[in-house]
């Protein structure tokens, strides 16, 4: 009676297993591949990029960014990627409500995204901004839309660029460091 339970049970587990494998081959090949890519991402550049569209910076440290750019309370995402036929550098945003944009790389350049010459605004170093430094920052330039949610700085060394949502769409704002004067004033 127990050889009969043990063989059955080893048969069922063994067939879960089969099962599980067969549906997760491709997420298991692709986790194999990125391990340190969060779920949620991946399935965002698999929507965003089907066809290959976008090369991700994962070189980059850190490669992504998480954090509430839009302000719903939920967590997205951010990566540096290359337009694979402009060859241009970009931002793609997901977003936790399963959108994503993508900001220069491939993106129509007319009108461009930021004002930095060519539209290259990845910089070499970027780190998230909360919303009360963004907000702080709009409040001492008035020619800045309220930002909703967090906020990315594009940091190079003598200039910082902000990616902030405005409730409408992704904007960019820049400052030089000349004591905080702001490029735009």
């Amino acid at each position: 009676m127990k050889s009969k339970l043990l063989v059955i049970s080893s048969l069922l587990l063994l067939h879960f297993a089969l099962a599980r494998g067969q549906n997760s081959s491709a997420d298991s090949a692709d986790h194999a591949n990125h391990p340190f890519r969060p779920p949620s991402l991946a399935e965002c550049l698999k929507t965003a990029s089907p066809d290959g569209r976008f090369q991700v910076d994962e070189n980059r440290n850190p490669f992504y960014l998480r954090a509430d750019f839009d302000g719903d309370g939920k967590p997205d995402y951010a990566v540096v990627v290359e337009g694979q036929r402009t060859k241009r550098n970009g931002v793609l945003i997901c977003t936790s409500r399963h959108e994503f944009f993508v900001l220069g790389a491939d993106s129509a350049p007319d009108p461009p995204f930021s004002d930095m010459p060519h539209d290259d605004f990845v910089a070499p170093d970027w780190d998230i901004v909360t919303k009360d430094d963004l907000v702080a920052w709009q409040q001492a330039h008035t020619k800045m839309p309220v930002p909703k949610g967090e906020g990315i700085t594009m940091i190079w060394d003598d200039h910082i660029g902000l990616i902030y949502w405005d409730g409408k769409a992704y904007r960019w704002g820049s400052y030089e460091d000349k004591g905080g004067i702001p490029l735009d004033e």
